[in-house]
């Protein structure tokens, strides 16, 4: 067995409810859950009788106690003793694995050091905003001391304990912390980093309380001379000095307030805000930064164009080989102007070119006499221009999976000038992939919790994401191996009727349906890709594409749920 979760709870059944559903969602069953219950009166002990049967039908190894403890860290000790996984995983009430698959995952990417850390979300509470907590890729002694590793996303080698002993119980709040310490600078456990969010924390228990932080100090200075204590008293300056800067300037602000020249500062500071002076000041600097972004994205146009009219003719050379790669991109509108033509000339500048560039349009408003001029230049070096009918922006796939089903396609968006090595690291990739998983840049993490899925505004950015994870990309510089999909994805009356303006979705569900794997390209940075229109990202009135309509005002949400509801996912 792979792994002990170990959960103690006391008095705390809604939390504990959680952390029981989000265990028993998981999609692997190399684990078992040991329940340390310290002798709750809230009705947790009758729910455990109950999850006990329900761990007994999914064949789930479950046990529990529920008896009194000395503290937080007896509980966890106790937990230790009853483990038989290879590792310990310390998942309290109220804390929950952050998908069904999650710990599928982690398993798949191997964990082989003594300690090993993934992040943590520490949800909102009376105390906290929702934070991150993100793992260092290598750790080092400093982020030890001024930082931490989050317990509850970090598996410690069971026998590491046998080892070194368990948790010291003469600390209420830190013992976790000093063993990661004690274990690493002083036994040499090894460490490792998985980029992945494991679970979602708690944030109301004894450390996040404010009022304990003056209790978290001196027990850090006592616990630290006891672990460590030829280097205490650097560490603990250590510690004094990363926080001094800022408790210096906090107290010279209180002091400051107190002053009369701060009352007259306030009081003018007032009254321009009642006569609208931030407001009228924020908007001129905005105004300012528009009409810079205007400026110099024309300049930028201008010099582009010039380029175009001096591109050389017939650029590009299919073979008719299975092996040609396609780029499809589609454009509709002003943007078929102000944009596309940039970006496409980014892709006849590649360090190595495509096959074929095929621009998709469609024939109710486009035809090949009023393209503006500079896609008919395009064309001279290789552009092809093909018309279709309007669906939107599947435009920028559907049609390219008909016209070349045996050949790999590349998509991309209409409105960014492509970093120069684009083209050539997704060949790279494709030649050395399987030939069977979707290769991206960029995209969001999609999560399943207890057996369904979370809204779109739930996922995370795929920058979180690691070699195994699953990603729903953005359908931008997105690599599609060919035969990969049944016939279903071409089904246009079912997307355009449940998901007209959500492509990216589309194709994540068709993935979903016909088994296709996903993978980040890690050597892909779609950042490095700068924006035709850089006011776009700034002026939402001005946006020509779909994003903040589907993301930010959250149509996507709504177009998700139909189609998991449509396809029973």
């Amino acid at each position: 067995m792979t792994l002990s979760i170990i959960t103690i709870a006391y008095n705390n059944l809604a939390g504990l409810r959680k952390t029981i559903d989000s265990v028993f969602s998981q999609t692997c069953r190399d684990f078992e859950h040991i329940i340390i219950d310290g002798n709750s009166q809230d009705g947790s002990k009758e729910y455990l009788k109950e999850a006990t049967q329900r761990a007994a039908e999914l064949d789930i190894p479950f046990q529990y106690v529920s008896e009194p403890d000395s503290g937080i860290y007896n509980a966890m000790n106790k937990g230790i003793e009853k483990s038989s996984g290879e590792y310990c995983l310390f998942l309290n009430s109220g804390d929950y694995l952050s998908y069904d698959s999650v710990l599928e995952e982690l398993f798949a990417n191997q964990p082989i050091a003594d300690i090993v850390s993934c992040n943590a979300v520490f949800d909102a509470s009376v105390f906290h905003k929702e934070r991150y907590c993100i793992s260092p890729a290598e750790i080092t002694a400093g982020h030890l001391i001024l930082s931490y590793l989050p317990h509850q996303a970090t598996l410690i080698r069971t026998s590491l304990f046998k080892k070194i002993g368990c948790y010291d119980e003469t600390f209420k709040v830190v013992s976790d912390w000093l063993f990661f310490i004690d274990a690493i600078l002083n036994h040499g456990a090894s460490y490792q980093h998985i980029q992945m969010f494991l679970s979602h924390c708690e944030t109301e228990g004894i450390s996040n309380n404010p009022e304990n932080n003056e209790l978290m100090r001196n027990e850090f200075e006592r616990g630290v001379r006891k672990v460590v204590p030829l280097f205490a008293n650097d560490y603990i300056q250590l510690k004094y000095y990363k926080g001094k800067e800022s408790n210096e300037q906090v107290k010279f602000l209180f002091k400051f307030a107190k002053t009369k020249l701060f009352r007259v500062i306030w009081k003018i500071r007032n009254h321009l805000f009642k006569w609208g002076f931030y407001e009228k000041k924020a908007k001129y600097q905005q105004k300012r930064l528009f009409r810079r972004l205007v400026h110099e994205d024309r300049l930028l146009k201008k010099e582009v164009a010039a380029k175009i009219y001096a591109l050389p003719k017939n650029m590009l050379h299919p073979t008719g080989n299975h092996e040609d790669m396609i780029v499809s991109l589609t454009s509709y509108g002003k943007r078929l102007e102000d944009a596309a033509p940039y970006a496409i000339y980014s892709l006849f500048t590649q360090t190595v070119l495509p096959a074929r560039i095929v621009l998709y349009l469609d024939y109710e408003h486009w035809n090949d006499d009023n393209l503006p001029d500079l896609i008919k230049r395009l064309r001279e070096s290789g552009l092809e221009v093909r018309y279709c009918s309007d669906i939107r922006s599947y435009k920028k796939l559907i049609p390219a999976l008909k016209d070349f089903p045996d050949n790999p396609i590349i998509t991309t968006d209409d409105d960014f000038y492509y970093e120069k090595h684009l083209i050539e690291r997704q060949i790279q990739n494709y030649q050395n992939s399987d030939k069977k998983t979707v290769l991206g840049a960029w995209g969001c993490i999609p999560r399943k919790v207890n057996g369904r899925w979370m809204p779109y505004s739930a996922w995370k950015d795929s920058q979180y994401a690691n070699s195994k994870t699953t990603i729903s990309f953005f359908g931008c510089c997105c690599c599609y191996p060919p035969h990969i999909f049944d016939d279903e994805i071409l089904n246009e009356e079912v997307f355009m009727k449940l998901c007209p303006t959500a492509d990216d979705i589309w194709f994540w569900i068709q993935e979903q349906r016909c088994g296709v794997k996903t993978r980040i390209v890690d050597n892909i940075n779609f950042k490095a890709n700068r924006s035709v229109n850089r006011i776009e990202e700034y002026d939402y009135s001005q946006v020509g594409t779909l994003f903040h309509e589907n993301v930010i005002f959250g149509r996507n949400d709504k177009q998700l749920l139909a189609l998991v509801d449509y396809y029973n996912l």
